[in-house]
């Protein structure tokens, strides 16, 4: 439903992926739509203007920043048209053929870093890769995944789990 909010501070530093209508956000002189698709940060302190003229849904996370100084000043929004960085055979959690699946691709992976706190414990890009299968044994690390293009297909303890465009899921550190 349509709502407005107007000069509203953030509590807090929230990452937000938009899944369903529209937001229009304005602060610091500037105002941008944003849509379907579309993520962006707002962070801790922001003063800013909120307008949603049709229903709106999110997926979103909080970060609070052990060390406020480092904290990003403005809205920081996820740029369709911004290249990754790399073009790298292989990728962080499958370093080389003893990681693939029998009969995979070699993976092409890339990626672009909007904001890694100071703690280095939190961290939040776009990346890309090719058509490949991986085979793992624990997960490294707690990851949230908002499936911006593509599919996955991930095989827990048998069970396939599949993943589309505009999915949202986390992985837990095994």
């Amino acid at each position: 439903k349509p709502f407005n909010a107007e000069g509203y501070t953030h509590p807090h530093s929230e990452w937000m992926a938009v899944t369903e209508g529209s937001v229009t956000v304005a602060a610091g002189g500037k105002e941008k739509l944003y849509t379907k698709g579309d993520i962006f940060l707002i962070p801790k302190g922001t003063t800013y203007d909120w307008t949603m003229t049709e229903d709106f849904k999110k997926f979103f996370v909080i970060v609070d920043h052990a060390e406020p100084e480092a904290a990003p000043t403005e809205v920081i929004s996820y740029d369709r048209a911004q290249p990754c960085a790399g073009d790298e055979e292989y990728w962080f959690f499958c370093t080389g053929p003893e990681d693939l699946a029998p009969g995979s691709a070699v993976p092409t992976a890339a990626s672009h870093g909007y904001m890694t706190s100071s703690c280095g414990q939190f961290s939040a890009g776009l990346w890309t890769c090719t058509a490949h299968e991986t085979v793992m044994g624990e997960y490294p690390v707690h990851e949230f995944i908002f499936l911006l293009e593509g599919s996955i297909i991930l095989t827990v303890d048998g069970e396939e789990h599949v993943f589309e465009a505009g999915d949202a899921f986390f992985i837990p550190r095994e």
